[in-house]
């Protein structure tokens, strides 16, 4: 297993024959906060790839801007959506997604997910989100599979 900053690539087994643990980073309150598991996934022969908004960001005035950038308007996105998740066989790809998915926010998402249900590589997808300010999770199906342990 490879962990290179929010990237991690498994593969085989550990030595002995168990599969691979990943946790999930429970979005922090700023980027100096202590990290804090908020789920646990198995991997075999996979990759999964997490993008946020509650670490990298520039703040001005009291206000958060996230590092990343809605192409469409060239300004940083602004959203509920603090985290994706995406588990795919090949790192790129799952990067990708998962910062797609930061820069159309959930609801989007969640449309493209569902409108590419028949694609195996878009339906591995964990958010984290705000909503009213309580933080929330969606998994999908198939994420969920993957769940080994949980902060809740």
């Amino acid at each position: 297993m490879v962990d290179i900053g929010g990237e991690v690539i498994s593969r085989g087994k550990k030595p002995d024959g168990s599969l691979w643990s990943v946790g999930i980073e429970k979005p922090a309150q700023n980027k100096y906060s202590e990290p804090e598991v908020e789920i646990a996934i198995a991997l075999l022969n996979q990759s999964v790839v997490t993008s946020g908004s509650y670490r990298k960001y520039y703040e001005k005035n009291g206000v958060k801007y996230s590092h990343t950038i809605d192409p469409s308007t060239g300004r940083p996105v602004q959203h509920s959506l603090l985290s994706v998740s995406v588990v795919d066989q090949y790192a790129w790809r799952a990067d990708a997604l998962a910062t797609s998915f930061m820069v159309m926010g959930l609801q989007q998402s969640l449309r493209f997910i569902e409108e590419h249900s028949g694609d195996p590589q878009v339906q591995k997808v964990y958010f984290i989100y705000n909503e009213n300010g309580e933080m929330k999770t969606y998994a999908t199906k198939e994420f969920k599979k993957l769940i080994i342990e949980t902060s809740k």
